[in-house]
């Protein structure tokens, strides 16, 4: 037996060992990967497969919400087709589309990043910055005192009519204005 392996294999059990504490082992990590991927795909299945889901208007349905971003993707690469191939008559149906309004394309851009911009939103990081929590807080701390003064606003009315009723001091400034709006409104 070799002397040098009786001292290193010890040695590099250890160190495969600790290794493995901290970062795991590959085959686990993989194992646990392609249960998760399962797990998905079953429930994928489950739902597309329930007996609620069998009736004709569900498949339409569920065909047509399919059919969108591949139509799309065809029919831009059909211009580009049709351009090279009938190209005086993809010039004329050009210039007529000049004279669509632009708030008509406004409203099918708005469109098409409906269809689209679904995926982008999916696969977005949902991270909350520190400042965004921050700011979140101060709006809800403002709309809580507004909240507040709309209440005590409410029952000012009472607090004028008292206010009118008792003559011994000045009126404040908020009867005041509220005296001479009402005048104003009232002649």
């Amino acid at each position: 037996m070799n002397p040098l392996s009786i001292i290193a294999g010890p040695l590099i059990d250890g160190i495969n060992s600790l290794g493995k504490t901290f970062f795991g082992s590959k085959e686990e990590r993989d194992k646990q990967s392609q249960e998760q991927f399962m797990s998905v795909q079953n429930s994928y299945q489950a739902e597309q497969s329930a007996p609620e889901k069998q009736n004709w208007f569900n498949i339409l349905v569920d065909g047509f919400n399919r059919l969108q971003r591949p139509a799309m993707t065809s029919g831009v690469i059909a211009l580009f087709v049709w351009a090279a191939v009938e190209p005086a008559s993809f010039i004329i149906t050009m210039q007529a589309l000049t004279t669509v309004p632009e708030m008509l394309w406004y409203i099918l851009a708005s469109v098409i990043a409906f269809w689209f911009s679904g995926r982008i939103l999916e696969k977005a990081p949902m991270k909350i910055k520190q400042q965004e929590i921050d700011s979140a807080k101060v709006i809800a701390k403002e709309v809580n005192e507004a909240r507040q003064k709309l209440k005590s606003e409410k029952d000012w009315e009472d607090k004028y009519q008292e206010e009118l009723k008792d003559n011994s001091k000045p009126l404040s400034n908020r009867a005041i204005l509220e005296w001479n709006q009402r005048r104003k409104n009232n002649p």
